[in-house]
């Protein structure tokens, strides 16, 4: 497999925020009023990979009633930024290992995320990660429709002036091996927390347990 390039994912695939996602998303639904027991396994079904936008069409969809959601957003998003900046953000296990190979072996290497750039760079802070890393990191910024749409892979091999073919990306959710299959990227699966569908597991190349282990299939 020649491959020129290799696009990463952020959340649940390099950083393991997930479960900080879901929960303060829960925490400020409550301040706002709004209780839900179930709703982390709500989150993990329906929030993860998708971005912000879809979030909050599918909390719509679920809290059926008229909520300022650009004042809730902003309010969890605060949240999110305190708590990195006073605990931090763990990387997921391998993460610098592979990066100092995509590194060492010229490849480049780009974010393709559904979370804003802002969101992008206070957490990639928290965890220690400098961006120096990647040759281009395209966010919800930088297209119109997020995860699983293509759109996002799309812009991120153009930017990095590499053919999808010659790429490959590095997904943890449904929603983001979707998206880098249908722009024509072979997609390596590093499962977080969240059960893969079987749709999921089956357009993956490979399915790996550690972003280490993406090492052997590049050499």
């Amino acid at each position: 497999m020649k491959i020129e390039a290799v696009i990463f994912d952020m959340d649940g695939l390099m950083l393991d925020t997930e479960d900080l996602t879901a929960h303060l998303i829960k925490n400020t639904l409550e301040e706002y009023g709004y209780k839900f027991p179930d709703f982390i396994e709500w989150f993990y079904q329906n929030g993860v990979g998708v971005g912000r936008v879809n979030i909050i069409v599918k909390l719509k969809e679920m809290l059926k009633v008229d909520v300022d959601f650009d004042s809730f957003w902003e309010r969890f998003s605060v949240c999110r930024r305190a708590y990195i900046k006073e605990h931090g953000v763990e990387a997921k296990p391998g993460l610098f290992e592979l990066l100092d190979y995509c590194k060492a072996n010229n490849l480049k290497m780009a974010i393709a995320s559904s979370s804003a750039l802002s969101s992008i760079k206070t957490k990639c802070e928290g965890a220690g990660l400098p961006l120096s890393y990647f040759s281009s990191i395209i966010s919800s910024d930088h297209v119109s429709e997020n995860k699983p749409n293509p759109q996002v892979y799309h812009a991120a091999c153009i930017s990095l002036g590499v053919s999808p073919d010659k790429a490959l990306a590095l997904e943890d959710s449904d929603a983001g091996v979707e998206s880098a299959y249908r722009a024509g990227l072979k997609v390596i699966l590093i499962p977080d927390k969240k059960k893969n569908s079987p749709q999921a597991v089956k357009m993956a190349y490979r399915t790996v347990k550690t972003l280490k282990d993406v090492i052997p299939i590049l050499k």
